[in-house]
């Protein structure tokens, strides 16, 4: 997927043009597919479902901790984080826990997790990995118990967003009336993503039948240079989001001259857009088209992104100077 050039963006901006469509940017790797994996319970809970975009899962044929997947990338693509979403099922056996991916070449990575029904983090693998395929070995499950359908309800990798971080502190600032307590819009800053239907606390926002009057405003908590976003949709076809704008703005009020507004498609359960920086403290999710037959549109979690600064030429130069001074005491 393309994405309008930097330049470009930054014309239409200064040309006073404050509302526009753009093209997500793939940081969510497209295109993944399973070539291998431990014995399916059934054909209902093939591999593939790992990779299909909704809420069916793989199940391995009571494999425990030695199932495994296997995926390859339509290409060498660069992974730096991963989203390992294990099965909403009540069976704890059933959950991933520990496991290692080994990518083209032998490096390998082991990941350390608690197993949480129907959901995973966003888990940083620490460094940037450039490969054409990638081994997930499961470790533990969820239980001490032997065996176990484990696998795995939906398994995405992630590229780094260059010369951007991850923004923390991120709160809600207000939402569309949400379906109940446990689907509220904290749901899509709790650092999960799935979906459980066991009781309590959901990991996702769900919103009471609002369809496209559905929307989520956070609060970055200072004005900055805003560039990207990582966001995962409801994993529940019949709720999906099919296009979205994000809303930037310097305050808490909308409308009021100041946003700047980004058209989205959605591009499945999880999409990702990066842009040129938008100087903004607020930024509105809203919902403007869903494919789903349901009404409770939602999203289940979202990252947003910030440039980097670079360093300005008076800081380079003074490191430079205190570098020669360093290097003339010690001659």
């Amino acid at each position: 997927m393309k994405i309008l050039p930097s330049h470009l963006l930054a014309a239409v901006l200064s040309g006073g043009l404050t509302s526009f469509s753009i093209t997500a940017h793939a940081a969510v790797i497209t295109g993944v597919t399973v070539t291998d994996s431990a014995t399916a319970f059934s054909p209902d809970y093939s591999a593939d479902k790992a990779v299909d975009g909704d809420t069916s899962d793989y199940a391995s044929q009571n494999q425990g901790a030695d199932t495994f997947l296997q995926f390859a990338f339509p290409g060498a693509r660069q992974v730096n984080r991963v989203v390992v979403m294990n099965r909403d099922s009540p069976a704890e056996a059933d959950w991933i826990g520990n496991f290692t991916l080994t990518f083209d070449g032998g490096l390998s990575t082991s990941i350390a997790r608690t197993a949480i029904r129907g959901g995973s983090a966003i888990i940083s693998l620490g460094g940037t990995y450039t490969t054409t395929g990638v081994r997930l070995d499961v470790a533990t499950t969820g239980s001490a118990s032997l065996g176990g359908n484990t696998g795995a309800q939906e398994v995405f990798f992630l590229s780094p967003m260059t010369g951007k971080t991850a923004v923390s502190g991120v709160t809600v600032a207000g939402s569309a009336t949400p379906f109940s307590a446990d689907y509220a819009a904290a749901g899509a800053l709790d650092g999960i993503v799935g979906r459980s239907q066991a009781a309590g606390v959901t990991p996702e926002y769900a919103s009471a039948g609002l369809g496209v009057d559905a929307y989520v405003d956070f609060n970055l908590g200072a004005i900055l240079p805003v560039g990207g976003f990582d966001l995962f949709d409801r994993p529940a076809g019949a709720d999906r989001v099919s296009a979205f704008d994000l809303i930037f703005s310097v305050n808490s009020v909308f409308g009021d001259g100041d946003d700047t507004t980004l058209s989205f498609n959605g591009t499945g359960m999880a999409t990702s857009g990066e842009f040129a920086s938008i100087q903004a403290q607020y930024v509105r999710y809203d919902v403007t088209a869903k494919s789903g037959a349901g009404v409770n549109t939602g999203l289940s979690e979202i990252v947003f992104y910030a440039a980097i600064p670079e360093p300005s030429s008076a800081a380079v130069s003074l490191a430079a100077l205190a570098g020669l001074g360093l290097r003339r005491r010690r001659r």
